[in-house]
């Protein structure tokens, strides 16, 4: 059974994916099937300087902030962020007519100017609904903090730190922080791309359907997403490889910054990653050798001693607070797989 931590213990409100990515016996067919009859009109959800209530926004119910506007598309990626266990739910509103750029090479897809993507976060409730808008100038960000009872969420003016239920701790960024990764790291939003969006996908209503289908079918990509640019990537608990589900794992969470010299990105042939048997840049107290990747040796391994270490030496460096254990077990399955570099 595959393990989708990106969907919330309750609908949310946009979707769920069911599907992550694919088995070692190469790429899943793609689907015959579409979730979305037509493309949505979008009069409500557009890029402008954020109001103070998220109910405010277009991009919502106003009377019911727990529902998207219908102008709202839903989607999930493969492989979703470590966010300390929550959960996410994402949308994406774009303006009559706007379509996603979509290059043929690398599969990255670009969401035009006036775009709005909204991400959802939560645990037993909702917490933060992030929203990232492509203006003329460039991305910009705005999160909102949900109150307890959801009756809606306010306009988080600077980062602070909440305490949810069950003692974690939850911190709201910058837009500055979220931008360090959306834009400056990927050049687009995060899980903009072929490999993370190539999955099947539960939208509202009960229609399971694969996304870059359903994508196609109305009309938002100018072009389709070529199979060769679209291999799924699996998660955690798909069944496929150690390798592949590492390899996934550090796309999705690090290749957005580290994609030169060491390349973490999935489609990188493991020889070109600039990992195996280099030594790392920074050094970690008590670690002997500051390897990236040590063959057989997972605690010789930065790859593997930064997802477990603290916070202040741990990679991903933003948005968690909590070592993502099942992700480093993953990691250490496949670096004690490798005998030797290629």
């Amino acid at each position: 059974m595959s393990l989708c931590r990106a969907s919330l213990p309750a609908a949310l409100a946009l979707g769920a994916v069911c599907a992550c990515g694919s088995s070692d016996s190469g790429p899943a067919p793609r689907s015959t099937l579409v979730g979305i009859d037509a493309r949505p009109a979008n009069a409500s959800c557009t890029a402008k300087p954020p109001p103070k209530l998220l109910s405010q926004t277009g991009c919502v119910d106003a009377n019911d902030p727990k529902k998207p506007a219908p102008g709202v598309i839903p989607y999930a990626v493969n492989v979703p962020q470590w966010l300390d266990n929550t959960g996410s739910d994402r949308g994406i509103a774009l303006p009559d007519g706007a379509v996603i750029a979509v290059d043929a090479a690398t599969g990255r897809l670009t969401p035009p100017v006036g775009a709005v993507l909204l991400k959802t976060v939560g645990a037993t409730r909702r917490v933060e609904t992030q929203v990232l808008m492509r203006e003329g100038g460039g991305w910009t960000t705005a999160s909102y903090r949900w109150r307890p009872d959801e009756s809606d969420a306010e306009l988080v003016e600077s980062p602070s730190v909440t305490t949810l239920p069950g003692g974690l701790e939850y911190r709201f960024m910058s837009g500055a922080e979220c931008l360090q990764c959306h834009v400056s790291g990927a050049g687009t939003a995060l899980g903009w791309k072929g490999p993370q969006l190539n999955g099947v996908f539960a939208y509202p209503g009960g229609k399971s359907a694969g996304q870059l289908e359903t994508f196609e079918h109305i009309g938002i990509l100018e072009r389709p997403v070529p199979a060769a640019a679209s291999t799924p990537m699996p998660g955690l608990g798909a069944p496929a490889s150690a390798e592949r589900r590492a390899r996934a794992y550090l796309d999705a969470n690090c290749a957005h910054c580290h994609s030169a010299g060491l390349d973490l990105r999935f489609q990188t042939p493991f020889a070109q990653t600039g990992t195996c048997n280099v030594e790392g840049r920074s050094p970690v107290p008590g670690v002997q050798g500051e390897t990236i990747l040590a063959p057989a040796e997972p605690s010789r391994s930065l790859l593997s001693v930064r997802l477990r270490s603290s916070a202040q030496l741990r990679m991903p460096p933003l948005g968690s607070r909590v070592a993502d254990l099942d992700a480093a077990n993953v990691v250490d399955a496949w670096i004690k797989g490798i005998a030797s570099c290629p």
